[in-house]
């Protein structure tokens, strides 16, 4: 467990670092939002012709996934063409739900700086697009370093504070649940729109004809439960189901295939997003932690089981009656307000990781496999449901 005397020391340690850094982040962000305002003061906006709705979506999966119920309230509203900018691995995301012609793929290496900053290519092919109306989904020093010079008037969306001038119209990044909701926000600020659960959900299939998959990994190691736990939980439901685990292709040495091999487990290891959704698409179950493959799976429509610890299952969980979870019951998870833990996410370094430790084989398992029979049951009512209404 971790002590209060732990907790104690870990929280002053985070409040230290930020109370030495504050000052000088108020005065470069002043420093910005003067230069901002100067140069947008300078610069004309154009008389654009166009119709082009541009939006900025350059993200990781997970939030690719999250960015979807905004960009389809902006094509529900624009019958004009919308172009999407996204990153080459988030392009078969979009796909699933806008045609080829209305995504533009940027790459990473034309962000310098860690990705902070837009070098002048793709700061001329934004501008190419000759966009009437442009919507930031980022709301980062990337995107803002993207539009600071573009002669467009209307640009809306989300923005930090010292580069609100950029915009028309922004609003800063809701601490509060769902992450869904902060790419609402943005695009609030142009679009008026009623909050409906059908914004948020993503019809459900259930095939239970498909595997089980189960996907170990996640962004950072504090997030995952561990791949011992999971090969014996996968173990333990192969004896009812099929059972397939994913990985990327490259991530595992040759002795903990060979381990997997020994089970009953299906190895599937895949070389991009394409393979990724491919292998999802007709499963049963999507089993993981905190990640984005879990994230596309509920996109597709496939029922999600997650396995939560440092991070807040009301920011992230697919919405819908078949996505389940399970998290430990510990002071310092995260609570119903904030994100991460007080370690942020684990990745500050947390004493023992007790939330995903206690979490037991046993205890997963016995929780998947009622949530299993609720989704068995249901689809047989379902089914039952459909025939009577054929005769």
């Amino acid at each position: 467990m971790v002590s209060n005397k732990q907790t104690r020391i870990l929280e002053t340690r985070w409040s230290d670092v930020i109370g030495k850094n504050k000052f000088w982040e108020i005065f470069a962000n002043g420093l910005f939002l003067i230069l901002i305002t100067i140069i947008r003061k300078i610069i004309r906006s154009g008389n654009s012709n166009s119709q082009n709705h541009v939006i900025i979506a350059l993200h990781r999966l997970g939030d690719s996934v999250f960015t979807i119920p905004a960009l389809r309230q902006i094509k529900n509203e624009y019958q004009e063409k919308i172009i999407i900018l996204c990153f080459k691995e988030t392009k078969p995301i979009y796909n699933l739900v806008f045609n080829e012609s209305e995504l533009l793929v940027v790459e990473r290496k034309h962000f310098k700086l860690n990705g902070r900053y837009a070098t002048k290519k793709i700061r001329g092919l934004l501008s190419e697009l000759n966009p009437k109306v442009i919507f930031d989904l980022n709301g980062d020093m990337a995107s803002a370093s993207l539009l600071y010079l573009l002669r467009v008037k209307e640009i809306y969306g989300l923005c930090r504070p010292q580069f609100r001038a950029i915009y028309k119209k922004c609003t800063g990044v809701r601490k509060v649940p769902h992450i869904m909701d902060i790419y609402l926000d943005a695009i609030r600020t142009k679009i008026q729109f009623e909050n409906r659960n059908d914004i948020y959900e993503f019809p459900t299939k259930i095939n239970k004809q498909g595997k089980i998959l189960i996907h170990p990994s996640a962004g950072w190691s504090a997030k995952e439960w561990g791949l011992n736990k999971f090969i014996e939980l996968g173990e333990k439901l192969s004896k009812s189901f099929s059972i397939g685990m994913i990985f990327q292709n490259g991530f595992l040495t040759s002795d903990i295939k060979y381990e997997i091999k020994k089970t009953n487990i299906s190895l599937l290891e895949t070389e991009n997003v394409e393979e990724l959704v491919d292998i999802t698409t007709d499963s049963f179950l999507f089993i993981g932690n905190d990640s984005g493959p879990l994230y596309i799976a509920g996109l597709l429509g496939i029922p999600t089981f997650t396995i939560y610890g440092p991070t807040n299952p009301l920011f992230h969980l697919p919405f819908g009656e078949n996505h389940d979870y399970i998290q430990s019951n510990l002071k310092c998870v995260p609570r119903s307000n904030e994100k991460l833990c007080f370690t942020n996410g684990g990745r500050m370094g947390c004493p023992s990781f007790e939330c995903m430790n206690q979490l037991s084989v046993d205890t997963v398992h016995l929780r998947i496999s009622k949530f299993i029979d609720k989704l068995l049951t249901e689809n047989i009512k379902t089914t039952n449901s459909s025939d009577n209404d054929n005769f």
